[in-house]
């Protein structure tokens, strides 16, 4: 689809954090009138107007798109449901979490220090729809063909990668086996010089 279709190459984040940033570019809107700056706000209930608002699968909708959603595109439930059925045609595939289990067996020196962190020994299991971004990808190619009634569509389409959790080849972490490890310094005052905005813990909405 990427070969012919435009391709935008100056695409720009609009917040510092994933949720708002992805907010923003449902809605065309920045991160000070969507009233989004964390993990639990969402533009319907926490712009004043936003209930009213026509976000961008809903605009293509409305016109008569087949609209289909999945993954990291609106962060999960904010809006409630993923905007649906306002922004979408048909049921939304939600993202789902990778993690170390049955299905990505951990292995090596992170294995059971740090969840976010997992090396992997069987790097096909990789490949082979035990992570979200390769349940993302075999989903997507179900629709192209079975709608087609529907002249014109938009998905949206999120994927998660680069993100935690670390889920990667034993062999990558094997690289770096035996350098200079170290905790990275703990800052546990404000800088005079950032502002407040900067130093927030986001999943809960306080600085």
């Amino acid at each position: 689809l990427a070969a012919e279709a435009f391709v935008f190459q100056r695409a720009f984040a609009q917040f510092a954090v994933c949720a708002p940033s992805r907010t923003s570019f449902m809605t065309g809107r920045r991160p000070d009138a969507t009233l989004d700056y964390n993990f639990l706000d969402d533009f319907r209930s926490a712009a004043p107007n936003g209930a009213s608002w026509i976000a961008l699968p809903e605009f293509f909708k409305r016109r008569g798109y087949l609209t289909l959603g999945a993954g990291k595109t609106y962060h999960p439930d904010l809006p409630p449901n993923y905007d649906e059925p306002r922004s979408w045609s048909g049921p939304y595939f939600p993202l789902t979490d990778d993690a170390c289990n049955a299905t990505v067996e951990p292995v090596g020196r992170y294995a059971s220090s740090n969840d976010d962190i997992c090396t992997v020994a069987d790097e096909a299991a990789l490949f082979d729809s035990r992570v979200a971004d390769e349940v993302i990808a075999s989903w997507l190619p179900t629709f192209l063909g079975e709608d087609e009634e529907y002249a014109n569509f938009f998905f949206a389409v999120g994927f998660r990668r680069p993100h935690l959790k670390w889920i990667v080849p034993d062999w990558a972490f094997a690289l770096y086996d035996g350098g200079n490890w170290s905790a990275p310094l703990a800052q546990p005052t404000l800088p005079a010089s950032v502002p407040p905005i900067e130093w927030s813990n986001e999943a809960f909405g306080s600085t």
